[in-house]
């Protein structure tokens, strides 16, 4: 009897232990998780209103945009300026964005986001 109640305590408290660890793990990789987009929408905001700072003034180019996002650190980026496009990358043109991506922000004026897996070799 005595070995059935300890026995119990013990599996008990496993299970415990082990529920405990298991929501904490979820809980602090979903929050870490956030503070990440959170972070990078941030970032992905204040580059967009420097390079629309830059613009304002309606320039030839997109040169001084282009430094500004070099200063910055930012080395993936795609601009459009006017009715062309410039890209910070050989891997990416208009065609890497989403149709549906595009129309929100270019026709409708909305600013939007999307989240993707990116893979690298």
């Amino acid at each position: 009897m005595r070995r059935r109640i300890l026995l119990t305590f013990l599996l008990g408290s496993v299970a415990l232990a082990l529920f405990l660890a298991l929501t904490t793990y979820g809980l602090t990789k979903s929050n870490l998780i956030q503070q990440r987009i959170d972070s990078s929408v941030r970032a992905s905001l204040r580059n967009a209103q420097d390079v629309g700072r830059d613009l304002r003034s309606n320039p030839g180019s997109v040169t001084s945009a282009q430094e500004s996002l070099s200063r910055a650190g930012v080395q993936n980026y795609l601009i459009r300026y006017g009715d062309e496009w410039t890209s910070g990358s050989a891997t990416i043109d208009e065609e890497s964005l989403p149709a549906d991506l595009r129309s929100k922000v270019i026709l409708e004026g909305e600013p939007a986001s999307q989240i993707a897996m990116v893979v690298t070799n």
